[in-house]
């Protein structure tokens, strides 16, 4: 059920972010602005993974999200899949936070955290053939994927956190 409301809430917020530039614009997760107003540490990292560049990048996110996801939540229970969404809304970007604390340029926006984190998690759960999915995904959409409003280093984050989780929840899964 957790799913399909994230999904629905991150939907809607991208369509707001769509059509209101301004909007889109302070919410993203933005290094040297929260650096600059420590005040917005919080707000920005909370809202930056509603928000998507375009429709491809939102359709791509959901259509990973939502099995993985519903997968997940039905394995762990609605608690442990909260606090997965939770943490990797919150230590995805810690890496994008400290490489890019002095880029004003640099902005993102996306819940590729969260799907990289569920695509590993995959692997505990599904079969070995999500572990090439994962990786293959992963890898390719950092090193070759556009550099824009997505947030290329939070795939690697959040590959690195789903192995993690993935171990600390190995007897919930087994």
């Amino acid at each position: 059920m957790i799913t399909i409301i994230f999904s629905i809430i991150v939907f809607c917020i991208s369509l707001l972010g769509f059509w209101n530039e301004g909007f889109f614009n302070a919410s993203t997760f933005s290094p040297s602005l929260m650096k600059k107003n420590l005040g917005q540490i919080y707000f920005r990292t909370a809202f930056y993974s509603f928000f998507h560049v375009d429709w491809l990048h939102l359709i791509v996110n959901l259509m990973v999200f939502i099995p993985l996801g519903w997968k997940i939540e039905h394995t762990l229970g609605q608690t442990n899949y909260g606090h997965i969404i939770f943490y990797s809304i919150v230590l995805c970007p810690l890496f994008s936070f400290i490489r890019h604390i002095n880029s004003k340029n640099y902005h993102s926006v996306g819940i590729s955290g969260i799907t990289s984190c569920f695509m590993t998690l995959g692997l505990f759960i599904c079969s070995s053939w999500m572990f090439y999915l994962a990786a293959g995904t992963t890898f390719a959409t950092y090193f070759f994927g556009k550099k824009d409003w997505i947030a290329q280093e939070v795939h690697i984050s959040g590959y690195i956190l789903g192995i993690i989780l993935g171990l600390l929840f190995n007897n919930y899964i087994l």
